[in-house]
């Protein structure tokens, strides 16, 4: 990572303006927390295809749940944590109970959650005056701390406390069994 990092700044030397830094910095740590889900998975042996499906359809939901419905946000966030809670159970069940294959299960459910995302939606796009009447998700999105990315920030202490789950817990090491 750091060669490339090397090669593309001295390719172009605006990739180590701060702003890109901070950019960067923070989808990687939207992108890291997923990417650890994804390796809870894996050290599993199992696949997950669906999850990018999932993010959609769950974000389009939340978005529309405070943005349009007027929901409140804490409400909306543990809806939707309910929900992909469910989704994760009921793709668990099908490849447990039914040993239905994980590949299978979780490309149907790619396919089936990006529908349902794109029908929700009536296959478009829309943006929402998000920050404005939403200083408490800015803050977890889009917000820094000491100059970094909050959800880098994020991306660290999650990291660092599923470190210790994988390695230091009777729970990681079963997981790794």
């Amino acid at each position: 990572i750091l060669v490339v990092g090397a090669v593309v700044a001295i390719i172009n030397p605006r990739f180590l303006l701060p702003i890109n830094l901070a950019n960067t910095s923070n989808l990687i740590g939207l992108f890291g927390i997923l990417s650890i889900g994804q390796a809870f998975v894996i050290i599993t042996g199992g696949i997950e295809l669906s999850v990018g499906s999932v993010v959609a359809l769950l974000g389009t939901l939340f978005i529309d749940f405070i943005a349009v419905r007027e929901m409140e946000w804490p409400l909306a966030f543990v809806l939707i944590i309910a929900l992909g809670a469910i989704i994760g159970l009921m793709h668990g069940w099908l490849i447990t109970r039914l040993k239905l294959q994980p590949f299978v299960v979780t490309l149907c459910g790619l396919l089936i959650y990006r529908g349902v995302a794109r029908f929700y939606t009536a296959d478009g796009t829309a943006g929402f005056a998000f920050g404005q009447n939403f200083p408490e998700l800015e803050f977890l999105t889009a917000g820094r701390s000491w100059g970094v990315p909050n959800s880098f920030i994020a991306l660290i202490v999650i990291a660092v406390v599923m470190w210790v789950v994988l390695h230091r817990s009777v729970f990681g090491r079963y997981l790794y069994a």
